[in-house]
C-alpha cells in the first residue's frame, strides 16, 4: 500500500473587483430608461471569497526520493449589494469555481521546487 500526503488550506478576502463597479455604474445610467420597458435591473457583485487549495502528494519509488504533486485551486464567492430603486440582493447568494490560470498553477510549482530545494540543502 501507498502512503499519500494530503493537504488543505484555504484563505479568505474581499472579492470586490474594479470591473463591477464600472459596471454597476453604466447599468446605472441605462437603468432609467430600462424601468420604462422591464422594470429595474439588479446586478448583483462580488463581495467576499474563500480561497482553498488541495494538494496530493504520493511517492514514486521505494525510497521516497521523487514524488507526484498534483494540486487543485478553486474559490467560493458570495454575492450581494446588488441595488437597484428600493430591491436588493443581500448577501448570501454564492458561487464555486475552479482557477484554471495556468500562470498561477506555474508559479506554485516553481515555488515549491524552490523551497523543496532549500530544505534540502539546509544545514
Amino acid at each position: 500500500m501507498r502512503e499519500v500526503g494530503f493537504l488543505r488550506a484555504t484563505k479568505e478576502r474581499s472579492a470586490r473587483e474594479y470591473g463591477q463597479d464600472i459596471r454597476r455604474a453604466l447599468v446605472g445610467l441605462i437603468t432609467p430608461l430600462a424601468l420604462f420597458r422591464a422594470g429595474p435591473i439588479i446586478l448583483p457583485v462580488d463581495i467576499h471569497q474563500k480561497i482553498a487549495a488541495a494538494l496530493i502528494a504520493r511517492p514514486l519509488n521505494q525510497e521516497g526520493t521523487r514524488h507526484e504533486v498534483r494540486i487543485t485551486f478553486y474559490r467560493a464567492v458570495w454575492q450581494g449589494e446588488g441595488i437597484a430603486s428600493e430591491n436588493t440582493i443581500p448577501p448570501g447568494s454564492q458561487y464555486m469555481e475552479m482557477l484554471k490560470d495556468p500562470v498561477l498553477y506555474q508559479q506554485f510549482f516553481a515555488k515549491l521546487s524552490k523551497a523543496v530545494f532549500l530544505e534540502a540543502f539546509t544545514l
